[in-house]
Formats: C-alpha cells, structure tokens, sequence
C-alpha cells in the first residue's frame, strides 16, 4: 500500500469488538508505544499497557491479519470469555466440578467426558443429602465443563433426564428460604450494637444500612467508600455491580435519613468515623485487639447476622445475610407500598422472584377461618 499505508490500529470497544483503521505512520499513537520515528514503528506489534490496555498497534512488521496478530486478538478473546461469567459462579462452578470429579475417581469412572449413566448415578449419589437447586447447578456445571473441552454431553438423554426429574419430583423444587428480618426483628438485632465499641458500630451500621438499601451480602462486601454519597437527606449510595447487572451498568440506591436510634446514614457516619476510614471497603474485619483488616467477606456477613440474632434471643439457624434484603422487602409490602416501588428499590428484576421475598406479608390480612365462624 506505499507510503499511503504504514500500520493499523485495533480497537476493541466496550462490548468485545475489534475495529480496525488503517493509518499513515505519522499518525501511530507513537507515544504510547514509545516510539518516536518511523524506524521504531517498524516494528512487530505490541500491546499499549501503559495508558491503552485495550488497543492493539499493528505496524508494517505486523499487519493485522498475521497469525500473530490473531493469535494476540483470540487471547484477548479469551479473557472476555472468562468473565461472561460472575466470580461467584466461575468459584462455585470450579467447587462443583472438582465434587464431581472426585466422585468419578473413587467410583472408578470417567468424568471427562462422563457417560449418561455416570451423570445419573451421581445424581443418585447425593439424591438425599443435597439441595436440587445444588445438583441442578453442578450439573450446568459439569455440562460447561465437557462443552469447552470440545465433549458432547447430552443432559436429556434418557436416563439422565429421568433421574433428574424423579428426583425434583420426590425432593420438590421449591427453594429453601432465610427468614425474613422484618423491621421489629432488625431492631432488635441492632439493639444488641449498645456497646459503642468498633464491632458494635460495625454492626449497627452493617445491619442499618443493609436493611435499608435491600442489600445483597455481595453488594455488601464490595460497597466502598467511594460508592457513597452523604446528603442532608440521607445517602446516596452506588452499586457498581450486582447479581442482576453483571456487566456493571450501576444503579443507584437512595438510604434516606430518618432521625431514629435505627438511622441507617447515622450509623454510617458513627462507624466511618471511629473507625477513621478514608478509602477502600466500607465493612472490614476487626481481630481481637481492635485493629481494622480487609474488607469482610460475604460468609462474614451471614456470621454477624446470625451472632446477632443469637444475642437478640432468636434461632440464629434461621437468619442469614439475606434475611436483611427479604426483610425490607416483606416490611415494604407490610406498609402497602405498591410493587413496582419496592422492585425499584431492591433493584429486582423479575416479578415472580421478588414475589418470593413477600409471600407472608400479607398472608394473616383476613384469616378467613376465623371469619366463617370455626
């Protein structure tokens, strides 16, 4: 192409796609490549770190197109591939394989690629002791497994299918749930945070604020400081990533400021400032000698809600780090206020799954069996 073409530029936007543009070598991002002259463009391609991770520069030593070129676009390919999937998941999906591999070994079976039958005696295997929304992910799991090794698994084959809906059928399907923190519940949780120390300031504002933004435990452990924006009406707070918005669009979760002992922006406030956080993760671990760590994590979460339900004098068996999230939304719907306003708060997507949270808000409104006379 002479003079009128001396490399390229690849672009991979937000959403994966490569574009390239064919440009004269006066016009190479030369200073992000270090490069000053045409003779140091003249060079095999290379990957802009520094200020671009994701633009790729092709020169005359390496025109896109080349197996190097392709071999670098098809890694980059990869990395997206990787994370089409949450974190949790990608952990979870790795501990579900690494059950059912270890399965295969002590029955002496192949679990790469895995017969029919070997799926169905698995499943077999751990009929009684596991949940079926367990086993109905280790199976996706193990399917994701043979199809990115290039193996063909048929999950409805017969005898697979078979199995499986015997045992959702003889189990049932319906979801084990957390109790619900409702509003009396939640404060007497945070009635046990009386001591004024650094754990009881932790609590109060981990309890507070879950509660009233309808956290996840997830949301909860990544919320940094960063993501929240006191106001005189309460706080602002962002979430940069959750279950339902995998690809970190953002929303936003208003927590307003009520003047109570239970104010969720003051317990922030308390806890931020004797702790004397400036940046990172909002809720952090404290040892025994009351110095801050890391940020907690979402088993963590569960521990205190149940700790503190234990303190409050309830069954701690029955709570967890999603009783605050059911609880707002069971309390919400307690209060009449309409639907569509509470999904808007709790950022839930479908309507049949928050419909879950509130099943009992409402079930003892007329007791009709009192009403008939019995």
């Amino acid at each position: 192409m002479g003079d009128a073409f001396d490399g390229a530029v690849c672009e991979i936007d937000s959403q994966g796609r490569a574009r390239f543009r064919c440009l004269p070598v006066q016009r190479l991002p030369a200073p992000y490549l270090g490069a000053t002259t045409g003779r140091d463009l003249i060079a095999p391609r290379r990957r802009i770190t520094e200020h671009h991770p994701d633009v790729l520069v092709a020169t005359a030593g390496g025109v896109p197109g080349t197996p190097d070129d392709i071999t670098a676009l098809t890694d980059r390919a990869k990395i997206f591939a990787a994370g089409a999937r949450a974190v949790a998941t990608r952990r979870a999906y790795a501990s579900d394989l690494i059950h059912f591999e270890n399965w295969c070994r002590r029955a002496g079976l192949a679990a790469l690629p895995a017969e029919p039958y070997t799926l169905a005696a698995y499943l077999t295997a751990y009929a009684e002791s596991l949940a079926v929304s367990t086993m109905g992910r280790r199976l996706s799991a193990i399917a994701v497994a043979h199809r990115e090794a290039g193996y063909a698994l048929d999950l409805r084959h017969r005898v697979v299918r078979d199995t499986w809906q015997g045992i959702r059928r003889a189990k049932g399907t319906a979801p084990r749930s957390a109790a619900a923190l409702t509003l009396p519940l939640l404060k007497r949780l945070i009635d046990t945070c009386d001591g004024g120390n650094l754990e009881d300031l932790r609590d109060r504002a981990l309890l507070a604020v879950g509660f009233a933004g309808a956290f996840r435990r997830s949301e909860l452990c990544a919320l940094a400081l960063t993501d929240v924006v006191p106001s005189p009406e309460g706080l602002v707070i962002r979430v940069a990533r959750s279950k339902t918005d995998q690809l970190g669009e953002g929303e936003l979760v208003p927590v307003g400021r009520t003047g109570s002992p239970y104010c969720p922006a003051a317990a922030f406030a308390a806890w931020t400032a004797a702790a004397g956080l400036q940046d990172g993760r909002v809720f952090r671990s404290i040892n025994r000698h009351g110095r801050i760590g890391l940020g907690l994590s979402t088993r963590a979460v569960a521990q205190i809600v149940k700790d503190r339900a234990e303190l409050a004098g309830l069954d701690a068996k029955a709570f967890s780090g999603h009783s605050l999230r059911a609880g707002f939304a069971t309390s919400a719907a307690k209060s009449r206020v309409e639907e569509r306003e509470i999904m808007k708060h709790t950022r839930h997507k479908s309507v049949s799954t928050f419909r879950r949270y509130v099943r009992f808000a409402d079930i003892w409104e007329r007791n009709l069996v009192v009403e008939i006379g019995l």
